[in-house]
């Protein structure tokens, strides 16, 4: 019993069950012995003993079809454990590079009852597999966020096999270079044939794209420099001559690049203003996601916030740096500086103070810093670190006078830290606690004397913060 208040953990029953087996696999005379119950590892070691020996007796190519076919077994998340994923014999044997190998292994792991075969279905037999067997769990932490990329190319690309390879599902822009940077890196053997044949059709289709948007312009181009030439009847037929065009380009782009395709909308409408379809289309684009992509994390993206004036925007990432942009030419937000790194681990949070000279990050080396940003040129750290929380801190919020930061993290507990000076930031009391589960969010009433947190255990809890130093 070594768990809170003498429970036992929750994953415990399936290791005590694959004991069992591995003991009565052992047993004397019919009988279950304690030498056999030891032999076989106890509770904790008999499923990472079991595995290894089914390990072992595998070749080196078998081995690494295993070390795959496991890891396609596993549902990676961002932010929550390792899970069982199911998949089938075909579809297994299909995505890898060496079937032989991948059904010489599969067969292994199904007699040692690691996983289990149900006619097709294919799924490890019990999650404790996943932290119970050291080698297994090594594979999932180790380069976690490549296993997180080649999952997501993995499932994209059974989407895009299931609708009989429909373009619309292709990887374009910013994606699909990362996902080819990553690729490359990676090599073929680390990918399944569909994946591989996935991204070949999404670099196809970018190349045809860009030919395409050449195609157009030096079209225009080259019809407007005839109609210079023309008499008026001319000039009206390379006028509806390349409003036409315009207006196909900008039908086929509507879908592979909305972006493109309502800068061709516009174009038509300054050749036709009292064109009631140009018209109707660029309406129809108003609410159109016409995005402008800011390039410089090389790991996920978790949060973006504004400062109060709007000028700048902060972004915290997976990569373990915080960005600052200036965003005051919407259409060209740029860079400001260099990333503010520090934390060491993956940052989650990163929020300006209501009055914008006071940027503070966290993240998941359960650490709060401080940072001077009224040059944002060059921003500075304030003060140490500020420490306390056991865990992940998921979000920050500060009061609305500025004067107080609240913290929500994965140990269940809310702090609240006094920054009226930020370079001597300092903890306002006992951590708040009552939630069972992870805090997710925190916020501040508009008048500052409420504060609100969210928790992965379904429930919402208010506190009377109006003295902070003593929350009710």
């Amino acid at each position: 019993a070594d768990g809170p208040r003498g429970t036992h953990d929750a994953g415990v029953l399936p290791l005590l069950s694959h004991a069992l087996l591995a003991t009565w696999q052992r047993r004397k005379a019919g009988r279950l012995t304690l030498a056999g119950y030891r032999a076989a590892g106890g509770i904790q070691g008999a499923v990472a003993a079991t595995a290894e020996r089914a390990w072992s007796g595998l070749d080196p190519g078998a081995r690494s079809a295993a070390r795959l076919l496991l890891l396609r077994l596993v549902r990676l998340g961002e932010d929550t454990p390792a899970t069982r994923r199911r998949g089938t014999r075909r579809q297994l044997a299909q995505e890898s590079t060496d079937p032989g190998k991948t059904e010489e292994s599969l067969e292994a792991l199904v007699r040692a009852r690691l996983v289990t075969l149900d006619a097709e279905t294919v799924e490890i037999t019990h999650e404790a597999l996943l932290h119970a067997w050291p080698r297994l769990r090594d594979w999932i932490d180790k380069d976690r966020n490549d296993h997180l990329q080649r999952q997501r190319l993995e499932e994209d690309s059974r989407a895009w096999e299931g609708s009989n390879r429909d373009t619309s599902l292709l990887y374009r822009g910013s994606r699909l270079e990362q996902a080819h940077t990553w690729a490359k890196a990676a090599g073929d053997t680390f990918l399944t044939r569909s994946a591989v044949d996935f991204l070949a059709a999404s670099v196809r289709l970018r190349r045809r794209t860009v030919w395409i948007s050449r195609g157009a312009v030096a079209a225009l181009v080259v019809l407007s420099m005839l109609a210079a030439g023309t008499a008026v009847v001319a000039w009206q037929q390379r006028d509806d001559a390349i409003f036409e065009q315009v207006v196909t380009e900008a039908d086929r782009f509507q879908y592979s690049d909305p972006s493109l395709s309502a800068q061709l909308a516009l174009v038509a409408h300054h050749l036709r203003p009292g064109d009631e379809g140009t018209r109707n289309r660029l309406l129809s684009m108003v609410n159109a996601p016409l995005a402008t992509p800011l390039h410089g994390h090389t790991g996920a993206v978790y949060l973006t916030t504004f400062s109060p004036n709007g000028r700048l925007l902060a972004t915290a990432s997976y990569d373990r740096t915080v960005r600052l942009w200036d965003t005051r030419d919407r259409s060209r937000p740029r860079p400001l500086g260099t990333p503010l790194t520090g934390h060491t681990s993956w940052v989650s949070s990163a929020v300006f103070s209501p009055d914008g000279h006071t940027l503070a990050s966290a993240g998941d080396d359960g650490t709060v810093r401080l940072w001077d940003v009224r040059d944002p040129g060059h921003p500075r750290p304030l003060g140490t670190p500020l420490s306390g929380h056991d865990g992940t801190i998921y979000l920050l919020a500060f009061s609305p006078d500025g004067r107080t930061l609240a913290s929500g993290s994965a140990d269940n507990t809310i702090r609240l830290w006094k920054v009226v000076d930020p370079r001597r930031a300092v903890p306002l009391g006992s951590p708040l606690t009552g939630h069972t589960g992870p805090i997710w969010s925190v916020s501040f009433s508009p008048d500052g004397t409420m504060l609100a947190a969210a928790s992965q255990d379904s429930t919402a809890s208010l506190w009377n913060v109006s003295d902070p130093r003593y929350p009710s």
